[in-house]
């Protein structure tokens, strides 16, 4: 299986109360789906590709997302060929983490412009440990962080000089709006395919 900085499935164990109350034995919670996760934490993924580039993103989100999309892969091939809307949903996902993963590149780019890590983000107060207890770190969590890391990066001459972070505001602002349209796209098919 995937290392645990990439394993996405919750893993815990949940008792109904109907089924405690009549005595019957606890049944294990299955995992969600990787479309589901795709459905909850889309909007954090794309937040944090098209983030500024000193914010620094952590290791687990390109892993994750290339395990993302490979389990997508397997979970629209095992979906019926007949279920033509849950392989629409599954399609729509699948152009959606493939524009994320192209962007996540582009944006390595940008960052090896701007002067790489070492002038973006020198030190970061939260460990790799620390970010990855969560499945997908979240992005609204790191941003003090962030502050402090484009403070850092405003003082860095390659930075200044590269022009990267102007060129950057400009293109991730069209990297946001497709990829808003691919996750509103997508959760249209999810909802046309619940009503199948």
């Amino acid at each position: 299986g995937p290392p645990a900085s990439v394993a996405l499935a919750a893993t815990s164990v949940g008792v109904t109360a109907a089924a405690s109350a009549q005595g019957q034995p606890p049944q294990a919670t299955p995992p969600p789906t990787q479309i589901q996760i795709l459905k909850n934490e889309g909007p954090n993924i794309t937040a944090w590709v098209t983030s500024p580039l000193e914010t620094g993103i952590p290791d687990a989100i390109s892993e994750n997302l290339l395990f993302m999309r490979e389990s997508l892969r397997d979970e629209q091939a095992a979906t019926p060929a007949s279920n033509a809307g849950a392989y629409g949903a599954y399609s729509a996902a699948l152009r959606y983490v493939s524009a994320l993963i192209r962007d996540m590149e582009k944006r390595k780019q940008y960052e090896a412009a701007a002067g790489g890590e070492a002038v973006l983000f020198p030190h970061s107060n939260l460990t790799q440990g620390v970010r990855n207890h969560l499945n997908w770190p979240q992005y609204a969590l790191e941003r003090a962080e962030m502050r402090e890391r484009h403070q850092q990066a405003a003082y860095a001459r390659p930075f200044i000089a590269s022009k990267g972070p102007e060129r950057w505001e400009a293109e991730d602002q069209k990297m946001r709006q497709e990829l808003t349209g691919l996750y509103v796209e997508f959760r249209e098919y999810l909802r046309e395919s619940a009503k199948r």
